[in-house]
């Protein structure tokens, strides 16, 4: 599904372009209904049957695709741009909708910009720069490796010596907020506990209030379209072993099933290879023994058509036996041979 087109045809209602799609794919009426019935509890589609597609808004159209492009039960789903333009509530209840899907085992490939998508419904994440991957793997495991900072922001009674709080913890960065009573403090997540910085600053000042922006994988992407990260030279945290498994994994699949089908191919040329070779071996050597035999046959019995023993190079009134007294059949006939005649 392409977030900027459509498969509803421009002039029928919804209810139309969804029957005809239904008689496409051959759904029987009681599975249509009951998936029809289930978008509807979802994405809120029986409204929307009686409209004409041309009539629809963004939000509306965008519903009614996805209920067209799932009509059938895919179990591999590719969406590009899902919820391009969308509100905030219909974007929540398209990304409600894919998130059931694949929680129903359904494959999900997803395009997106808006990355809310991305940290809501996906679990493996691809980043491509430039028409290259430049990652591939678990959209934890990104967060983990390129945005391990958290920042807690805090609001006290009285201004707070920033200086003496860097000093207890040396391991955080503080950088004041936009009152004097406001201040941030920025560590490392996996270095330094918030219960650590949060003992450590409690027990200095008097906080009113908290909050605690954690680590989103917008920032890494920020970082990385800003030219602030290389995820192909720069691996935070990793070996670089595993670095290497993570960069040229999908290619070395790619490389080794090329080389299964090589191998494949090249057997199956051999062996057809080999069964020509041999069939060819074969009638060479019988045209090779056939050959020979007519040449011992002609050296044994010299003269153009011998017969039976019988010398065919002098004329028929003379032919000679091997033995007087002998009958012969030549040329069908029965002939009696005396004194050396044929008679």
């Amino acid at each position: 599904m392409f977030g900027q087109r459509t498969q509803l045809w421009w002039d029928l209602p919804v209810r139309e372009s969804l029957a005809l799609i239904r008689d496409i794919y051959g759904i029987g009426a009681k599975e249509y209904a009951e998936t029809i019935e289930r978008f509807d509890d979802v994405l809120n589609i029986g409204e929307l049957m009686p409209v004409m597609a041309r009539k629809l808004s963004l939000g509306q159209r965008m519903r009614a695709d996805l209920t067209a492009a799932l009509l059938h039960k895919p179990r591999i789903v590719y969406l590009d741009e899902p919820t391009i333009g969308l509100d905030i509530a219909v974007k929540d209840k398209v990304r409600e909708f894919v998130r059931s899907l694949v929680d129903d085992g359904v494959t999900v490939m997803l395009t997106t910009h808006d990355l809310g998508d991305i940290e809501d419904i996906c679990q493996r994440i691809v980043i491509i720069d430039e028409g290259r991957i430049i990652y591939d793997g678990g959209l934890d495991t990104v967060k983990d490796t390129y945005a391990r900072d958290r920042t807690i922001r805090f609001s006290t009674r009285e201004p707070a010596a920033l200086d003496l709080i860097a000093a207890r913890l040396p391991a955080v960065t503080v950088s004041p907020g936009e009152s004097e009573r406001e201040f941030g403090v920025h560590f490392d997540r996996f270095a330094l506990a918030a219960g650590e910085v949060l003992t450590a600053v409690l027990g200095m000042v008097d906080v009113v209030d908290i909050e605690i922006d954690e680590p989103a994988i917008e920032e890494v992407i920020r970082k990385v379209y800003a030219g602030e990260l290389d995820l192909v030279r720069r691996r935070v945290g990793m070996t670089r072993a595993v670095a290497l498994q993570l960069s040229y994994k999908p290619r070395l699949r790619a490389y080794r099933a090329l080389a299964a089908t090589a191998l494949k191919s090249l057997l199956a040329y051999r062996f057809q290879f080999f069964m020509g070779m041999l069939g060819s071996s074969f009638l060479l050597l019988t045209m090779r023994y056939l050959w020979r035999t007519i040449l011992a046959n002609g050296a044994h019995h010299p003269g153009v058509g011998t017969h039976a023993g019988c010398r065919a190079d002098l004329p028929v009134g003379d032919i000679q036996p091997h033995s007087a007294d002998q009958r012969l059949g030549v040329l069908g006939h029965r002939a009696d041979l005396r004194d050396g005649v044929l008679r």
